[in-house]
């Protein structure tokens, strides 16, 4: 797959600043345990400068293998012995080695001149983090999610304080089902659509559910349409070779598409949604859609095809309630008059 220079330096900052401080962290940790222990310093020396010895018999082709053999014993008799020190004082057996998150590339990226899987990976995140900063928004979480708003309780003003406790209700199960979702999610995990208007909470949950599934270690593009439909047309027309957006909407674990509905509707914009949204049906990936249009506007918006994939392959949301945004300035406003 191939990725713009952008990405290939970003990616490999992220490497070099990963080895470079799992390399400070063992200087660290090996200059304070050789403080602590005159030991553990003196044996670690021997067996640096008899390895040395070793490695210079070897090259210089004499016939020195009894001496290498009692060599490499007194090395393991050493080992042996720093172990116990370590054990001693209660340290892990790697306590003196760098801990490289890869243990294959030793988060050098390549192996024999070979990308590893490591370095691909990050490629890959680097990427979808690109996509998803095409959204003003912040990663959000269920924690501050407020139930309070659906029943016009608490944080709520008077003016909405007579709402149906089943809106709540109705809400709370989506709530639910969406941080279960997030905790239990894997490749396959079932497709979400959330529809209803705007300022019902679909951007918070899907980003909660964003953010949680991050934390899982998958990968994660969250986009907007219109941003993202903009960026495909300007790399498809414009030949912006060394970008591939499409694939990686297509391949990512998760991807959440905020706004359906509100792009620009050409033939190429609904071309492509379709494409993005069969692909990853195809692929078994997991995609998360929003929009504050009715069923009837997107009916009317999109292809038969497209909407038939949708309703036949996704789970339905519907958001209900009042406009939290509005409650929140209402509220603002009637906390300003008492204080004046």
């Amino acid at each position: 797959m191939g990725y713009s220079k952008e990405v290939y330096t970003e990616a490999k900052v992220f490497l070099d600043n990963l080895r470079n401080k799992n390399i400070k962290d063992y200087e660290q940790r090996r200059k304070k345990f050789r403080e602590k222990c005159l030991r553990g310093a003196v044996i670690e020396d021997k067996i640096a400068s008899t390895s040395i010895f070793i490695a210079r018999s070897v090259l210089s082709g004499k016939n020195v293998r009894e001496e290498l053999a009692k060599l490499k014993e007194e090395i393991d008799g050493l080992k042996k012995e720093l172990t116990l020190i370590l054990k001693k004082a209660n340290l892990p057996k790697d306590y003196l080695e760098i801990k490289y998150n890869c243990k294959i590339c030793l988060d050098a990226g390549y192996v024999g001149g070979i990308m590893c899987d490591c370095f691909k990976k990050i490629l890959r995140n680097v990427t979808y983090n690109r996509l998803s900063r095409l959204s003003p928004l912040t990663l959000c979480n269920f924690s501050t999610f407020n139930l309070d708003y659906y029943n016009g309780t608490g944080v709520s003003p008077s003016s909405v304080a007579n709402k149906s406790t089943k809106e709540r209700e109705k809400m709370q199960k989506i709530y639910n089902f969406c941080m279960d979702y997030a905790n239990n999610f894997c490749i396959g995990s079932v497709n979400i659509f959330m529809i209803g208007e705007t300022g019902l909470g679909k951007t918070h949950l899907s980003l909660a559910i964003a953010n949680k599934v991050i934390e899982k270690g998958f990968g994660v593009v969250y986009a907007s349409v219109p941003n993202i439909t903009s960026k495909l047309e300007k790399e498809r027309f414009r030949y912006l070779s060394e970008e591939n957006t499409e694939k990686h909407l297509s391949e990512c674990d998760l991807l959440i598409l905020d706004d359906l509905g509100t792009e620009y509707h050409t033939p190429f914009s609904n071309s492509i949604m379709y494409n993005i949204i069969n692909n990853r049906l195809l692929l078994g990936r997991s995609t998360i859609i929003s929009t504050n249009c009715s069923l009837k506007m997107l009916e009317s918006d999109y292809s038969k095809r497209l909407i038939s994939r949708i309703w036949g392959n996704y789970k339905l949301l519907r958001f209900c309630g009042s406009d939290i945004r509005a409650q929140k300035a209402i509220y603002k406003a009637s906390l300003e008059k008492m204080i004046v």
